[in-house]
Formats: structure tokens, sequence, C-alpha cells
């Protein structure tokens, strides 16, 4: 079985409480087969009699406390050529909403989209894997126990100060969606603020190369995604930018050493989707940001929002303040 048949399964099947017991049912109503206990972390190897691989995560004995039983999650992982991932990731994303229906959650890195159902949360994916060379990328199904893992989300980052989300930014695709009110109740969780201008410049290049990557994945929830960067007060300085399925564009306002403008007087320069374009217009906004003289970016103020009527950005990812506008 491929990745989309495996997680369409998975999606369907009853884990009961996640006991041993549980697990071993699930596999079995699945057609699949134990083949082992070694692994990356303790747990279940699954054959799935196809190229997608299985591993049910073990939940050790501190992992208790935050309610899991015998299993942690269930990860489906299926590796394939750069080339190929796209589709791949597509066709497990279609599956997934044929049974279950639109994702609650979508962002990025990783293109990743989540559901949060009643009993289970499942989270799609896609990450390069391997060496470089090798031009080889795989998509992720991730399946939880949804309360004793959101319990796990909430008790680390509320009490452990160096835990962070895994994800930089992410956006409830319909606020007036079923989908959306399973997020009722529900933390989410944006990154903490940066107060040096050198964990500032890593993080608007992770999260640009993430915009450049992921939006054109997400095109059919972010048409558009639109943010700006300015300093405290009035000023006629600022920076702006669009990420979309078919362009990164960015302008640069007031004073700057730093031009954008095309040859045709348009304000703003655009450059091709992609990770590469994401780095290049934070590499071009830092410049300008770094010429505007501050002390820490913790002065910067932010806004970020998406052209589609009731999607909403929960969180932004620019770890410095901002005026949230969805």
């Amino acid at each position: 079985m491929d990745t989309a048949q495996v997680a369409a399964a998975l999606a369907e099947r009853d884990f009961g409480k996640w006991t041993r017991a549980d697990l071993e049912r699930v596999v079995t109503e699945s057609g699949w087969r134990i083949t082992g206990e070694k692994g990356q972390w303790p747990g279940l190897l699954v054959d799935t009699a196809g190229p997608a691989t299985v591993h049910i995560e073990l939940a050790g004995e501190h992992e208790r406390w935050y309610g899991y039983q015998d299993g942690k999650s269930a990860r489906v992982t299926q590796t394939v050529p750069d080339a190929e991932i796209e589709a791949l990731h597509r066709s497990v994303m279609d599956a997934l909403i044929a049974v279950v229906g639109e994702p609650s959650l979508v962002g990025g890195p990783g293109a990743w989209a989540s559901w949060r159902l009643p009993e289970v949360r499942i989270k799609v994916s896609r990450e390069r894997w391997g060496r470089r060379e090798r031009g080889e990328s795989r998509v992720l199904v991730d399946v939880l126990p949804r309360d004793a893992s959101e319990t796990e989300e909430y008790k680390r980052f509320e009490y452990d100060e160096w835990y962070e989300p895994d994800d930089l930014w992410n956006l409830d695709p319909d606020t007036t969606s079923p989908q959306s009110r399973t997020l009722l109740g529900t933390m989410v969780y944006d990154l903490k603020e940066v107060h040096t201008w050198e964990d500032f410049d890593k993080a608007l290049r992770e999260l640009f190369a993430s915009f450049g990557a992921d939006v054109p994945t997400h095109s059919r929830y972010i048409p558009s995604l639109i943010w700006a960067v300015s300093p405290p007060g009035e000023s006629e300085n600022f920076v702006q930018g669009r990420f979309a399925a078919d362009e990164v564009h960015l302008e640069v306002w007031g004073e700057s050493t730093i031009t954008t403008t095309a040859g045709n007087g348009i304000p703003g320069i655009t450059l091709p989707p992609g990770s590469a374009g994401g780095h290049q217009v934070a590499d071009l906004a830092l410049a300008a940001i770094r010429g505007w003289g501050l002390r820490s970016p913790g002065q910067l103020t932010h806004r970020a929002w998406v052209t589609t009527k009731n999607s909403r950005l929960t969180a932004h990812g620019f770890r410095i303040p901002g005026r949230r506008a969805g």
C-alpha cells in the first residue's frame, strides 16, 4: 500500500485507548503485519506490503504522565525523488480529505496540514530526506492520541523554557467550518520573540523560506499571504511583500540603500516561488531593516494576513511584536 492508502486506512481505525492490544488489532484489521520492535525509537515496525512504512512509537514511563498508554504515535512514511514529492503530498491530502474532511489547520515548514478528530490528531507533512545529492524527499503522516499529545504540548510549552513548537506558522483555512470549531478550547502556540539581530536574521530567513515553499503547496487555502515590517512610531520606512502560488514579491519603502524598483517603474521585485526566493527576499528585507538604525528587533512591529475570506493566521512566526491582522 502507498502512503495515501495507509493514511486513509489509519484515519478510519478505532485506536481505542492505544494499549498494546489495541495497536496490534489496528495492524491486523488493516491487513498488515508487525515485523519487529527495532527502530530509531522503541516501537513496532509494520509491513504494509507496499512502499509505505509504518512505525508505531511506544510511550516511555516518563511519558505516561501526560496520559499516554502503550502507544504514543503511529508514523507513516514514504520516500520518493524530489520531483515526485508534490504529487505524493497532494495524493495523501486528497485521501485524508475524502475520509475526514478538510484540515483544521495548515502551515509550515513542511507544508503540513492537521486534523483534530474526537480521539486522534492527524498531521501530514513533507521533508528533504537523506543526503542532498540523492535528491529525495519523504511524506510523513503522524497519527497521535489526541488528549495525551495535546497535554504533552501544553505542559512542555508552559514549563520547559527551552521548548519551542516545530511549526513556524499556521493558518485556520475557514473559521466558519466544522473543522475550525474542533479547535475551540485548544492552545495555538506561536514562537517566542527574539531579542538579538542574529536570532532575528535566522528566524526571518527560515520563515520566508517556508512561506516561499509552502504557500504554493497550500494555494487552495492561501492564494496570497501579505506581510509588512516597520520601525516604531510614524515612519516612511517599511518593507512589505507577498507570497503566492506563482511568485515571491518584495517592496522596500523610505530611505534605504536597497532598491527594489523594477525597470518599468513599478515598486518591488518579483521572484519565482520556492525556498530560494524566500531566502533572497529575507536577505534584502533584512539589509533594509538593519539600515534603520534600531537597537534591537524588539523595536520592530509587523502585520501578516491572507487574502482568503474567513481564513486566519493563528501563528505568524515573525518572532517580533505585531499587530495581528489575521
